[in-house]
């Protein structure tokens, strides 16, 4: 559903910035999620574009009935 799908976001961005060095982060121009559909787990691929590195992420996640998860891994 689409509110499945904007808590994942949410927390993948939530991921991202802890995993990023820099201040000043907007979720907008500097954090792009990729495309892929919601299921009860999986993963999805990420990137962000505020620091000269560039960083990729693989993002896993979970979603429980009362919650989603997610965790992160720097590519």
């Amino acid at each position: 559903s689409e509110i499945w799908s904007l808590l994942l976001h949410w927390s993948a961005k939530e991921v991202m910035i802890k995993c990023i060095d820099a201040m000043g982060i907007d979720f907008r121009e500097h954090l792009r999620i990729y495309p892929f559909q919601v299921q009860k787990e999986g993963d999805f691929h990420a990137k962000e574009y505020r620091t000269n590195k560039q960083q990729d992420f693989l993002i896993h996640y979970l979603v429980h009935p009362e919650f989603v998860m997610t965790w992160g891994i720097g590519e």
